[in-house]
């Protein structure tokens, strides 16, 4: 596969770099990195028969930090004569177009034509980005400076407050570059005025007389003018508003998303919110969850939902794994796993995009990363806070949380943080999947509904259709197919499922507490036999969160299936409910825990009361250690009768001295007896 900014050799040994390639991947433009002609067009196919891949012999990554200011200066004021022109493709890769468009940039900047061929040439041979524009020397000298003197221009016809102005040197040329990059570290907590009076104050206060008027220094004028000289408007509104800020409420609004998708699959946008509304538990509906976090995949071109996923942990790559893959499942089987009959012409979507654009939280990891890479499938991240970069999903949040709003109960509603706003937790009743078939029905419902301001494209108005996600993705499959992969869903299952280091048991492979899992090959190998001494077997099991049916394991390289044991009937739920669950379980032991602590303590006191009433009682009545051993058996049988008859008299009152009678006769009686029988 060829693709933009790639480094080929030719087979008449020539290296090329791919400057542009045609959308309809028939033609490209290639540059000779080796030359300084122009760029030259050739056929896609021609060119992946005589070129090869090569190594990039002008990769260089720097950072600004160790570069020299000089170099950087440079580098920037060749980048604004260019910086429109690159941006021109194809245009500027054609000849009859080129040369107006050159002629065109040199009336604006006053630059030479040659030399914007030279910034060029040397754009395309180095690798397209900023930094192939740095100077290929260290110093070439610099300019003496000129002794002080009268400055030029016109004389002023009012002074200013401090400084009237002198002849502006390289070295004073060199204290405004120092305040100007200051200044932008911190030109939103100070003014461009008050920078100017720290550079007098630091650099010219022996030019100040006693009583603070000017001497020989430069004006304000003077300083204000080269700041506009040498920063552009951008650079100038990055500074006083911060570049976060600036991308997202102030940069011009001169495109859409719509333009980065040329058919369907051509780019999926990726991304996550916590939903307005609080769920309960389906185990106990008098737990409370908490709010979801709800993922979605949107087509750019057709604005169709391709995937989607509700759980209830936090944004994360986990929750972004099961999104894209329910973007490949079959939605008819998905959506009859909830209740819900639909038709393939319903929600079509059972395919993998040619890009993925998200977060760099979400899209940006070693595991998930590498899987989705393998899959031939390109990966997009936006910058921190820039959510105006996916601006079709994030619109799709608002309308459905607009939907589900006036129906859901628990939905939260703005006056939640108000002194004395309702609590809307106790108004929760849905569970996360009466939830998730919400969501279906929304989505559904979107997927009939007609897009209002949809980009203009020629092709779509001669076709006239109805701008509808369904209708706009059955024309974009008809018309613009290429960009969809299809992929295998076992496949793509066992490479983005969680994976977990679980623990093989005499239960099964366990997962969680109630959940275990067995397979042919386990039987086989006797995993699940106790054996004395054995240390515990781990294996890679890779589970759905969602349906915890479906699980594997790793072995020998290769996936294998596992199924649930008999006994594992927690698998009807999904795993963040088992871990709330669970979690609740706890709380609840250690509230019990500490009332039996306390029930123990009393019982412990008055056990203790007992004993120590019988040692005194003992004491009282105490004998030699070996009179109180020789009629053990008697005693025991004497003890054994007197319960008795206590129990056959027990509503009886007897006679304290007949009583005592009754036990001394007793008593000879039995040890009479006991006598006989040892002798």
């Amino acid at each position: 596969m060829i693709v933009k900014n790639q480094v080929l050799k030719l087979d008449d040994e020539r290296l090329v770099r791919v400057l542009w390639i045609d959308p309809n991947n028939i033609y490209a433009f290639i540059y000779d990195i080796d030359t300084s002609g122009l760029p030259e067009r050739v056929d896609i196919i021609d060119l992946s028969k005589s070129a090869a891949d090569a190594e990039d012999p002008y990769v260089n990554v720097v950072s600004d930090e160790i570069i020299s200011e000089n170099h950087i200066e440079k580098r920037n004021d060749r980048w604004r004569i260019i910086e429109n022109l690159v941006t021109l493709e194809p245009e500027i890769y054609m000849q009859k177009q080129r040369g107006k468009l050159i002629q065109n940039t040199a009336e604006i900047t006053g630059s030479h034509k040659k030399f914007i061929y030279v910034l060029l040439k040397q754009f395309w041979q180095r690798g397209m980005t900023k930094n192939a524009l740095l100077p290929d020397y260290n110093n070439c000298g610099r300019a003496v400076p000129t002794a002080e003197s009268q400055k030029v221009g016109r004389k002023k016809k009012y002074n200013d407050v401090i400084g009237n102005g002198i002849k502006i040197t390289v070295d004073i040329e060199k204290i405004f570059s120092h305040v100007f990059k200051n200044y932008h570290k911190n030109a939103q907590k100070m003014s461009l005025m008050d920078a100017y009076r720290a550079m007098i104050t630091e650099y010219f206060k022996e030019a100040l007389d006693s009583k603070g008027n000017n001497l020989a220094i430069p004006s304000y004028h003077q300083f204000r003018r080269r700041y506009l000289q040498r920063y552009s408007s951008e650079e100038i509104a990055k500074a006083n508003k911060g570049e976060k800020a600036y991308y997202k409420d102030v940069r011009p609004l001169l495109g859409n998303s719509g333009g980065e998708a040329y058919c369907p699959g051509d780019k999926y946008q990726i991304d996550a919110t916590i939903a307005d509304i609080y769920l309960v538990s389906s185990m106990h509906r008098e737990w409370i969850v908490g709010r979801p976090v709800v993922y979605f995949c949107i087509d750019v071109f057709t604005r169709m939902v391709a995937g989607f996923y509700v759980g209830l942990t936090g944004p994360s790559m986990e929750g972004a794994m099961m999104a894209i893959l329910n973007c490949a499942e079959d939605k008819v089987s998905f959506c009859r796993q909830f209740g819900i009959e639909i038709s393939a012409e319903d929600w079509p979507v059972q395919n993998l995009p040619k890009c993925f654009l998200g977060d760099n939280g979400e899209m940006r990891g070693i595991t998930p990363e590498n899987a989705i890479r393998s899959f031939n499938i390109e990966i997009e991240t936006t910058g921190s806070y820039r959510a105006d970069m996916k601006g079709i999903v994030e619109r799709h949040f608002r309308t459905v949380h607009d939907r589900v709003k006036p129906v859901a109960p628990g939905f939260v509603l703005p006056d939640y943080q108000e002194r004395g706003g309702r609590d809307y937790r106790q108004d929760a009743v849905l569970t996360i999947d009466e939830f998730t078939k919400i969501i279906i029905h929304s989505i559904l419902e979107h997927n009939d509904k007609i897009i209002k301001d949809y980009p203009f494209d020629a092709e779509l108005a001669g076709a006239d259709i109805t701008y509808t996600p369904k209708e706009l993705w059955k024309w974009g499959v008809e018309h613009r197919a290429g960009a969809l992969r299809t992929v295998s869903l076992e496949q793509l299952k066992a490479s983005l499922l969680p994976h977990k280091d679980a623990t093989v048991t005499s239960k099964g492979i366990r997962l969680h507490n109630d959940v275990f899992y067995t397979l042919p090959l386990a039987m086989e190998l006797g995993w699940f036999e106790r054996k004395s001494g054995a240390k515990s077997m781990k294996v890679q099991l890779s589970y759905n969160p969602r349906n915890l049916t479906e699980a594997y394991i790793i072995h020998n390289g290769e996936y294998l299936p596992v199924y649930p044991t008999p006994a594992s009937n927690a698998v009807g739920y999904n795993l963040e409910e088992l871990e709330f669950y669970t979690e609740q379980l706890k709380y609840k032991q250690s509230l019990a825990a500490k009332s039996e602590f306390r029930k123990k303590s009393i019982s412990d006191k008055a056990i203790n009361a007992v004993i120590n009433k019988a040692k005194v009682e003992s004491e009282l009545t105490a004998t030699s250690k070996k009179k109180s051993t020789q009629d053990v058996r008697s005693n025991r049988r004497l003890e054994d009768i007197n319960r008795r008859n206590v129990v056959q008299d027990i509503r009886k009152e007897p006679e304290p001295a007949k009583t005592k009678d009754r036990f001394l006769a007793m008593l000879e009686e039995v040890r009479d007896e006991g006598n006989e029988n040892e002798s």
